[in-house]
């Protein structure tokens, strides 16, 4: 059994996108269900603000990996596989540390650290602590 099966450019664009509409389609059931849940209050607000930061801070990296690492990952195993290996790997723990650091900030300062970066006053952010 082939991993990937093969599509007719029709039959890719078609299933490209029909996934994309049934992606939007379930993203709005979802918003809807976070205003139900949530309501109109500034709650929502937060929590939509922390999806976006999380989605542009994936968007972020997801971008640099292939714009930047990969290509000069690349590169380096033309040269010599071994300092790809080892380029690869530091990107890696850089990565694993920017991580662990984020998420100890996040732990112990959420209300400080969106307040830096968000317009969010500290009473609204003090109210929402459990979505932080």
């Amino acid at each position: 059994m082939a991993l990937f099966k093969t599509y007719s450019y029709k039959q890719g664009a078609a299933l490209s996108i029909g996934s994309t509409f049934i992606w939007k389609l379930l993203s709005f059931v979802n918003s809807i269900l976070i205003a139900f849940y949530f309501g109109t209050r500034t709650k929502c607000d937060v929590y939509f603000y922390i999806i976006f930061i999380a989605g542009l801070a994936a968007l972020f990296f997801t971008s640099l990996n292939s714009n930047v690492i990969i290509p000069q990952a690349i590169y380096l195993k033309k040269e010599k596989e071994k300092s790809a290996q080892n380029f690869l790997n530091f990107i890696l723990l850089l990565y694993i540390a920017i991580l662990v650091l984020i998420l100890l900030a996040g732990l112990f300062f959420p209300i400080e650290i969106f307040s830096v970066i968000s317009n969010f006053s500290m009473d609204i952010l003090s109210q929402d602590i459990l979505i932080l």
